[in-house]
């Protein structure tokens, strides 16, 4: 099978995270210390939107929530919304920022699309723009930018991501019948972004809990042939409960943006043993453009 975009594009990232710092130096609109935030996306970009509001109130930068753009709850206050939209042509973005009066920030790999028309300021990530379908690359550059903009020195991170590109893709992990992903603050929208991954690219059975969460009923689905991939520590105990079920733990002690990377292409490996092409996922669109309202 000929390499996919997709592969090419994952094989991209540490390069594009190496360059995030560059960007940052030019970017406007980005929160202030302090302030109320709502982060906001679809799909990919709503996953990387939990990530963020985790880190940046963990870093006691100020309260911040994340929506999935459809879902911003009507009359509550913020002072800046941080919309992600990889095409920045989304419906679902574009009719918020067009609806509010709250600075935005988008940040896009198109410059100048419908959404740019109504945000306050756009951070364009043009090098992380994609021809797959499926997002990797320009949804953790844009998360590897604003962790930058907490303060993160990502320089380990991206050490790990080149190393998560030569770690072995383990045969268990392509041909596992299911595949449920956990995590813990920041990382689980990663956890929740890695589940809609082997949706979107091999058809797969996946699921994606809050790590704590896990023993409160979905551990009754693990069994042997079943996978269950931990994003950042694994709670204490968790390790001990899932071997008794005869299910495999997958975990790493690299950055958690990076061990993504490692299941970015795991993802592709499912989808090519399946014979389906990951740069085209079934039902599905680089951006999704919802008719107008009549």
């Amino acid at each position: 099978m000929p390499e996919s975009s997709t592969i090419r594009e994952i094989l991209s990232q540490p390069d594009l995270w190496a360059q995030v710092s560059t960007i940052l130096a030019g970017a406007e609109g980005l929160p202030d210390r302090g302030e109320r935030v709502a982060v906001v996306g679809c799909g990919t970009s709503w996953f990387m939107a939990q990530s963020y509001a985790a880190l940046r109130e963990e870093a006691g930068q100020g309260e911040t929530d994340a929506f999935t753009a459809s879902e911003v709850p009507a009359g509550r206050s913020y002072d800046r919304i941080v919309a992600i939209s990889r095409s920045g042509t989304t419906t679902e973005i574009v009719q918020l920022l067009q609806a509010t009066s709250t600075p935005s920030v988008l940040l896009t790999a198109v410059a100048g699309g419908p959404a740019a028309e109504h945000a306050t300021a756009e951070i364009v990530l043009a090098d992380a723009d994609e021809t797959s379908v499926v997002q990797t690359r320009f949804a953790t550059t844009t998360l590897a930018l604003l962790r930058a903009s907490l303060g993160a020195d990502l320089t380990a991170a991206v050490a790990d991501a080149r190393a998560a590109l030569e770690a072995p893709v383990e045969d268990a992990w392509v041909q596992a019948d299911q595949v449920t992903f956990l995590g813990t603050g920041w990382t689980i929208g990663l956890a929740h972004e890695a589940a809609l991954k082997l949706r979107e690219s091999s058809q797969s059975w996946t699921e994606s809990y809050v790590a704590m969460e896990y023993r409160h009923g979905p551990i009754s689905i693990a069994q042997p042939g079943r996978i269950v991939w931990v994003f950042g520590p694994v709670p204490a105990g968790l390790a001990e409960d899932v071997a008794a079920t005869g299910a495999t733990l997958v975990t790493s002690d690299l950055d958690p943006l990076a061990h993504l990377v490692l299941l970015h292409r795991t993802a592709v490996a499912r989808a090519e043993a399946r014979g389906l092409n990951p740069d085209t996922p079934r039902h599905l669109s680089r951006a999704v453009h919802l008719p107008a309202e009549g």
